[in-house]
């Protein structure tokens, strides 16, 4: 979007005038602070929204993706390039200062068509004042004998398994309905396992399995790629045996579905519950003999859970009342759509109303026409800083839970969020920003901590679908890769921003040129946690390459995960003398060789204090004193091959923990050797254990 496009020139601006790195350019300073006065202006602009700019905004996104190019380019091209001994910095200062004047001049104009629209853009915006939370139990207004009917189905009945299908149209409320009898606190009791998971279209087995897992807490977040199918089926059935089930499968879309996923669900003849939400008939008929179909709400229901939503219970003012009847009768007795413009108009005028109830009359007639018209009025409604935050959510994969510490931290480094009157932190503001997704019901609380406050977080399924063709197709804030592919599309190349999800294969490169990349990470001078992993690596053409990889990282680094990268074990002296790493994870082939040689007594790695090693091949370890001072945990798994442990290792006086999964008896002894040889200086403990004993 526009408004994320101009943050995020105004930040490398900033980067370019006050970062050490920069310092050497002799950059074009006038042309450098025109833009960016032009540019603040713009975002005060933007942030207005002042009517009828659609064709202006249009111009502003475009411009800036040219000026995005620009600055990068020529920065990078700096920092590379600038040592070198062909370096010609005449040359280079003026073609940038040519290219930022073909910037400048596309910009000066769209600033003064801005300034005829808004004159007074340059006034500090408040945030918007917060609006109440629609509740879930507001939700299911005219469903309380849905909502018991559904539950005695969960909870009554055989011992023997059975499959509860929900049926009913986009929109109609059955995720939130089967939600709030998931969260029910009789449901919780019952069951000893609760699970939830979307099974989208082009499911994949493995998926399904990998988030059953997780939304039962037998494995963290992202994590079980590398595990077998077969593998986490077996691991699936373990914890499913250990006592009754309720596992939900949402927003079952295809027929053959069930079919495929039965046997993932036995039957303990304990009281489990499979609950299928789906639109598809012919899914709910092969889920089971009884279906629970959800009908869309009828008479005083969809104006009793409008009043619900916008006047807590309250009486709808007088005057609003036949306006506002309208806006209930247009919603086609639609949950999601009542509660969604609910959250609209909960802090609207007279006039807000009118324009709801009118743009709902010409939606057109289909429930999937009604429906994208709430998402547009939900969303134009948002201000922009909450808008550029939202998009940047649908990066993320549908139903996927986002930590929110996560979350906030990437708008930051995007630049969406800034200090203002009302908040005087950065992560203040983006936490009003959050609320006031919750609170529209656009963003879903997916996990709380234990004193209440959130946790994880993600859109709202429904949402997502509509987020998620505003930013790739409309806004070109995003183009996401979600299907395997040889190259990216051409038209794509004009987004602000990738995000891949599955494997992509350049018409494997070899590997060495497909990892090129790790040797300009300098160029992120602000990166603090980076992770690679390589899926499916095949590492025959980089043994054979003649120009082996070279990795660099920044110094700022304190947390670096890498899996299947293949890389050799003299690129570690890149990592081992960053000074700011806390912790290195080494996973699947991250390093290959069979000898990892810390040559001589250095200072190696002088602040890391969490160190893993997991299916690699290595065999020799050989490290000096003096490396890892600060070290206190070391994780040894699936390294079969490993004779040692280096016992200097023994020596390092904050280590607290040695603990090997799956480790030959040679490095088990090694790592007693190191136990036995500290109890006169302190414990340290050290667990061996078998996968085998899972």
């Amino acid at each position: 979007m526009p408004y994320g496009a101009v943050i995020s020139v105004l930040k490398t601006l900033d980067e370019l005038q006050f970062e050490s790195r920069f310092q050497k350019i002799q950059y074009p300073g006038s042309e450098v602070r025109t833009l960016q006065n032009n540019l603040t202006f713009l975002k005060n602009f933007l942030k207005r929204e002042p009517p009828g700019i659609t064709d202006l905004e249009a111009k502003i996104r475009e411009t800036m993706y040219d000026a995005e190019d620009v600055l990068d380019s020529n920065l990078s091209n700096f920092i590379l390039n600038s040592e070198s001994a062909t370096w010609d910095e005449d040359n280079y200062i003026s073609s940038f200062t040519q290219a930022l004047e073909e910037v400048n001049t596309k910009v000066d104009s769209i600033a003064e068509t801005a300034r005829t629209l808004s004159p007074h853009a340059d006034r500090p915006l408040l945030l918007m004042p917060p609006v109440p939370e629609v509740s879930r139990r507001s939700l299911i207004v005219g469903r309380e004998k849905d909502f018991i009917d559904l539950k005695y189905r969960l909870t009554a009945g055989s011992a023997s398994l059975q499959t509860v299908p929900v049926l009913g149209i986009r929109g109609i409320g059955k995720t939130h309905l089967a939600q709030t009898v998931y969260d029910d606190p009789d449901v919780v009791s019952m069951f000893k396992m609760r699970a939830w998971v979307e099974v989208s279209l082009d499911y994949s087995k493995k998926e399904i399995l990998l988030g059953l897992l997780r939304s039962m807490r037998k494995l963290g977040s992202g994590k079980g790629q590398e595990i077998a199918e077969d593998d986490l089926a077996r691991r699936l059935s373990k914890v499913l045996s250990l006592g009754n089930y309720l596992v939900v499968l949402d927003d079952v879309c295809n027929p053959e579905a069930w079919d495929n996923l039965r046997e993932l669900f036995p039957d303990w003849h304990n009281g489990s519950r499979v609950m299928l939400t789906t639109t598809q008939k012919k899914v709910a008929e092969n889920g089971g003999g009884f279906i629970k179909e959800i009908r869309p709400l009828d008479g005083d229901e969809p104006w009793a859970l409008l009043q619900s939503v916008v006047f807590r219970y309250k009486a709808c003012p007088e005057k609003l009342v036949a306006t506002a009847k309208r806006v209930s009768d247009n919603c086609k007795g639609l949950p999601l759509a009542i509660v969604t413009i609910g959250g609209v108009l909960m802090e609207a005028g007279p006039n807000d109303w009118e324009i709801a109830a009118s743009s709902l009359t010409h939606c057109g007639n289909s429930c999937d026409d009604l429906i994208d018209s709430v998402m547009s009025l939900s969303y134009k409604s948002l201000p922009k800083y909450a808008k550029a935050c939202l998009l940047y959510m649908g990066i993320f994969p549908n139903n996927y839970d986002i930590p929110l510490s996560k979350l906030f931290k990437l708008w930051i480094a995007e630049g969406f969020i800034d200090k203002n009157e009302q908040f005087n932190s950065l992560e203040k503001m983006a936490d009003g920003c959050l609320s006031l997704l919750v609170e529209r019901g656009i963003v879903v609380v997916s996990e709380r901590n234990p004193v209440g406050k959130i946790k994880t977080c993600r859109v709202d399924g429904v949402y997502y679908e509509f987020l998620k063709k505003k930013a790739e197709e409309e806004e070109k804030f995003f183009h996401v890769v979600d299907s395997y592919t040889t190259s990216f599309p051409d038209d794509t190349w004009t987004h602000e921003r990738f995000s891949i999800r599955v494997n992509i294969q350049f018409a494997a490169l070899d590997a060495a040129q497909d990892l090129s990349f790790l040797s300009h990470l300098t160029l992120l001078a602000s990166l603090e946690s980076f992770k690679c992993v390589v899926m499916h690596p095949d590492f025959t053409s980089q043994v054979a390459s003649p120009n082996p990889i070279v990795v660099s990282f920044p110094a700022t680094l304190t947390k670096i995960s890498l899996s299947g990268c293949g890389l050799s074990w003299d690129n570690m002296k890149a990592i081992a003398t960053l000074p700011k790493l806390e912790s290195l994870k080494l996973r699947w082939y991250a390093f290959r060789g069979s000898e990892w040689n810390q040559k001589g007594d250095g200072k190696d790695f002088p602040r890391l204090r969490f160190l893993l090693l997991e299916d690699l091949d290595i065999q020799w370890w050989k490290a000096g004193s003096g490396h890892f001072p600060w070290l206190t945990n070391l994780v040894i798994r699936h390294c079969y091959k490993l004779q040692e442990i280096p016992a200097v290792i023994g020596n390092i006086p904050t280590l607290k923990k040695i603990e090997l999964v799956d480790c030959n008896s040679s490095a088990q002894r090694c790592a007693q050797e190191i136990k036995m040889d500290r109890q006169s200086r302190g414990y340290i403990r050290v667990d061996f254990h078998s996968s085998r004993d899972d």
